[in-house]
C-alpha cells in the first residue's frame, strides 16, 4: 500500500435511503493524499455485504461521501481505498446498527401577548396567522399524509380569538381541520405564571380550550408551558385531572447564558433525563395522584427556525452518541426567528423533499398529539414517576414590578369565586339573571393578567408604557366585572332577606363551604359597581340602576357617624364595632384617595347625596357566619355613638392584649419581639440570620435582598 494515501476516520450519519431493497447508510470518510488529482475505487463492508463507488482523489486532507450497506447488529466494518486498481488504504472500525429515526416535527408559533407589538396587536395578528393556515392546509391537501400542513396552536387564547373574530366560512374551515387533527390547540389559555394564578385560576386556565372541545368537538390532548423557568404541582393536577395525556414545555435556558459557571439551571437535566441537555420524559405525578406524561426536549424555549432544518442531522447525532433512548423524537419549529412568529408551509414542502430522498430519518409533518401516540408505545415500564414542582424565579418576583395592579389582580382572585358562590345563591334564592357571561370574562381577564407576557421587549419608552397600561387594563377590568357580580348577587339576596324592623341591615355573606367568624371591613356608602342597567319602575318609566332594579344604600350622616347600635338580627345580642375614617391618600384601604376626595363631599356628590361614609369603614367581628349562607345586622339609631372597651392596646411601636405583645423596629419596620404572656417566652429569635417576617429574594448566584420599610407609624384604634 502507498504510505501517501491514507484514510483517517470513518464516521457514520442518520441518513438511509432505500436502493432496489437494500438499505444503506450514507457515511463520511476522510482520507489524506499526497500525490497527484487521480480517480479511486472506495469499498465499504460489512454483515457480508459490500458497497462500491467511485471517488475523485484530491491532494490534502478531504471527506468522501460513501454508501454502506445497513446493518443489523453490532459488526465490523471494512473500508478499502484503491488508486488506479490497486489498494491504496485500508481501515477497521467496529461498526453498529444506524438508528431508524422517525422525527416529529412540530411547528408552532411562540404566544407573547405582547413583547414584539402591543398586545392589542399582537392579538389580532394571530388571527391574521391562524388564518394563513386555513389556505396552506388546503394547498398541501394532496401532499403525502407526513408532510401535510400541520401545526399547534401553543396557547388556546389566540383559537379562541380567531373562532369569535373570524368570518363564519374561515372560522368553520379553521375547525373542520381542527377536527381532523391537523391543527391541534393546546390546553392552556396562556403561558401562565402558575405560582400567580392560585388554585382556582389555575382550574380556569383550561376553559377556553375544553370549552372549545365541548361546542365543536376540537380534541385536546396536549399542553405547552413555554418561556417560563418554573411552574407549580397544582398544574399537574389541573391537567390531569382535564384529561390532558402530554406537557411539552419549552423551558428558558438564559440562566446558564453567558457560561458563568455560577449560574446554576433552574433544575438538575442529568437526574431527570441521564444528562444535560438531553430529551425526555417521565411521569409527573399530581397530588392527587394523577399522571401526565412530561416531554422536554431540554433546548430551550422555541426551535429551529429554517424551513430545510439544517440543525436536525447534527443533533440525531449527537443524540445518538450521547445515549439518547429512543429512535422518535419531537423536533420543535416556528416560522421565523421572532416570538409571535407566523406558520409557513416551507416545512411541508422540505419534509417531502426529505422523505423521497431518505427512508430514514423518516420527517412526519406532526402536532403533539400525534408525536404522543407513536411515542407512547417505545415508553419503559420503568419510565420514572416524578412528584413535586419547580418554582419559578424571575417571573413571580418581576410582577412585583407593577405592584398596584398585581395587586388589584391578587384580590380579584379571591373576589371572583365569591363572586361566583354569591351569585349561585342569589339566582337558587332571589330573582337574579345569573351572570355567567360576565363572570367568564371576568376569568378571562384575570388570566390575562397572569399571563407571562410583562410588557414591551425594550422597557422603556412610549412602547413600554403603553404596553404596561395594557397589562394594567386587563386586572382593573377584571376586578370591575367581579365587583359587579358581586354587588348585585349580595343585593338579591339582602333584599330577599326578612326583616321585622325597618331600620338599616347589613347583611355579611360567607361565600365559602365552611363557616366562618372573622372581621368585617364595609363602607359605609356601597362603592358602584360597573354595569348600570334599565329597569322598569312602579309608575311605568324606565330607569338606569346598578343592583338590577335599585341604586346603593346611602345610610344617614348620623348613622355615618357612629350614632347605632349594631345588633346581631338572629339573637339581638350587642355586636362592639368601631368606625375608621380614611384620613389620608396614602392610607391602606382600598381606592383611598378616591374614597378621600368623595367622601369630603363636592358639587356632584354633595348635590344629591351626602357622601361622608365613602371615607368611613364600619369594623365588627362577625361571629359564625354559616357556609355558603349570611348573618344580618341592625344598624339601630342612637343619640349618641357607643364606647367599648378595648381588648388591644397599641402604641407608635407595639400591640399588645391579653395573650401577647408585639413590638416593631420603628425605623426597619420588622418585626423585633413577640411575647407570649402566658408563658413569658419570647418567639422571635434575635440571632436568626433573617428578620422576623421579612421577605428574601435570593437571586441565582445565591446572593440575597431583603425586603425594606421606610417606617411605622400608628393606624386606627378600636
Amino acid at each position: 500500500m502507498s504510505s501517501r494515501t491514507e484514510i483517517l476516520g470513518i464516521t457514520p450519519t442518520p441518513f438511509l435511503r432505500n436502493e432496489d431493497g437494500t438499505l444503506l447508510q450514507a457515511v463520511r470518510v476522510e482520507v489524506r493524499h499526497e500525490g497527484r488529482p487521480c480517480a479511486g475505487g472506495l469499498s465499504l463492508a460489512a454483515q457480508g455485504k459490500e458497497a462500491n463507488s467511485t471517488v475523485a482523489i484530491v491532494p490534502g486532507q478531504a471527506v468522501l461521501d460513501a454508501d454502506v450497506p445497513a446493518v443489523s447488529a453490532p459488526c465490523e466494518l471494512v473500508c478499502k481505498l484503491s488508486l488506479g486498481g490497486k489498494p491504496a488504504a485500508l481501515m477497521r472500525a467496529p461498526w453498529r446498527p444506524a438508528r431508524r429515526w422517525v422525527v416529529h416535527v412540530v411547528q408552532s408559533s411562540h404566544h407573547d401577548a405582547g413583547y414584539t407589538d402591543l398586545a392589542s396587536n399582537v392579538i389580532p395578528e394571530h388571527g391574521r396567522w391562524l388564518d394563513s393556515i386555513i389556505d396552506m392546509a388546503e394547498a398541501t391537501r394532496d401532499f403525502p399524509d407526513d408532510a401535510r400542513f400541520r401545526a399547534v396552536v401553543e396557547q388556546a387564547w389566540s383559537a379562541d380569538h380567531f373562532l369569535r373574530a373570524a368570518r363564519p366560512e374561515r372560522a368553520a374551515a379553521m375547525l373542520e381541520i381542527m377536527r381532523r387533527g391537523d391543527v391541534e390547540v393546546t390546553a392552556l389559555f396562556g403561558n401562565m405564571i402558575t405560582e400567580l394564578c392560585g388554585h382556582e385560576v389555575l382550574a380556569r386556565s383550561v376553559y377556553h380550550a375544553f370549552r372549545l372541545k365541548r361546542e365543536h368537538g376540537i380534541p385536546i390532548v396536549s399542553a405547552e408551558h413555554n418561556d417560563i423557568p418554573g411552574f407549580t404541582w397544582g398544574l399537574s393536577q389541573v391537567l390531569a385531572g382535564a384529561g390532558v395525556k402530554i406537557l411539552c414545555p419549552g423551558l428558558p435556558l438564559y440562566y446558564s447564558w453567558g457560561g458563568d459557571p455560577k449560574a446554576r439551571s433552574f433544575w438538575d437535566e442529568a437526574a431527570l433525563f441521564g444528562a444535560p441537555g438531553m430529551p425526555g420524559a417521565f411521569w409527573w405525578e399530581a397530588p392527587g395522584g394523577g399522571r401526565i406524561l412530561f416531554w422536554c426536549n431540554n433546548q430551550g424555549c422555541g426551535g429551529d427556525c429554517h424551513a430545510d432544518l439544517p440543525l436536525l442531522a447534527g443533533r440525531l447525532q449527537d443524540l445518538d452518541k450521547g445515549g439518547y433512548p429512543y429512535s422518535i423524537l419531537r423536533w420543535p419549529v416556528l416560522g421565523g426567528a421572532r416570538d409571535n412568529s407566523p406558520y409557513i408551509a416551507g416545512y411541508s414542502h422540505a419534509i417531502r423533499k426529505w422523505n423521497e430522498r431518505w427512508a430514514y430519518p423518516r420527517l412526519v409533518s406532526s402536532t403533539n398529539a400525534r408525536f404522543y401516540r407513536e411515542l407512547l408505545p417505545h415508553l419503559p415500564a420503568s419510565l420514572p414517576i416524578v412528584r413535586g414542582d419547580v418554582p419559578g424565579q424571575d417571573y413571580p418576583v418581576a410582577a412585583t414590578s407593577t405592584a398596584a395592579a398585581t395587586g388589584v389582580n391578587r384580590r380579584t382572585h379571591s373576589s371572583l369565586p365569591a363572586a361566583e358562590a354569591l351569585a349561585a345563591m342569589a339566582g337558587a334564592i332571589a330573582d337574579y339573571h345569573y351572570q355567567h357571561e360576565q363572570i367568564f370574562q371576568a376569568y378571562e381577564e384575570v388570566l390575562w393578567h397572569d399571563e407571562h407576557t410583562w410588557g414591551h421587549h425594550f422597557p422603556c419608552g412610549p412602547a413600554a408604557a403603553a404596553a404596561e397600561a395594557e397589562k394594567a387594563v386587563r386586572a382593573y377590568r377584571g376586578a370591575a366585572l367581579a365587583h359587579d357580580v358581586l354587588s348585585k348577587a349580595m343585593a338579591r339576596v339582602a333584599d330577599a332577606v326578612r326583616l321585622d324592623e325597618p331600620d338599616i341591615h347589613l347583611v355579611v355573606f360567607n361565600p365559602l363551604p365552611h363557616e366562618r367568624s372573622g372581621m368585617v371591613s364595609a363602607p359605609l356608602r356601597e362603592i358602584d359597581n360597573c354595569g348600570s342597567t334599565m329597569a322598569q319602575m312602579p309608575d311605568k318609566s324606565l330607569r338606569g340602576v346598578l343592583l338590577q332594579d335599585r341604586w346603593h344604600v346611602n345610610p344617614t350622616p348620623d348613622l355615618v357617624r357612629g350614632g347605632f347600635d349594631l345588633l346581631d338580627a338572629g339573637t339581638g345580642e350587642a355586636v362592639p364595632f368601631q368606625i375608621d375614617s380614611i384620613d389620608s391618600a396614602l392610607a391602606p384601604a382600598p381606592f383611598a384617595a378616591q374614597r378621600l376626595g368623595l367622601g369630603a363631599g363636592g358639587i356632584r356628590y354633595g348635590a344629591f347625596e351626602d357622601p361622608a361614609g365613602l371615607s368611613r369603614d364600619l369594623v365588627f367581628y362577625a361571629d359564625r357566619v354559616p357556609a355558603l349562607g349570611y348573618r344580618t345586622y341592625r344598624l339601630k339609631p342612637r343619640s349618641e355613638r357607643p364606647g367599648f372597651p378595648a381588648g388591644v392596646t397599641a402604641s407608635a411601636t407595639s400591640l399588645e392584649n391579653e395573650w401577647y405583645r408585639l413590638e416593631v423596629d420603628a425605623r426597619a419596620g420588622r418585626v423585633r419581639s413577640i411575647v407570649d404572656k402566658e408563658t413569658g417566652r419570647e418567639l422571635v429569635d434575635p440571632a436568626a440570620p433573617h428578620p422576623f417576617g421579612a421577605v428574601v429574594v435570593r437571586d441565582p448566584f445565591g446572593d440575597e435582598t431583603l425586603s425594606s420599610c421606610a417606617g411605622v407609624e400608628q393606624g386606627a384604634t378600636g
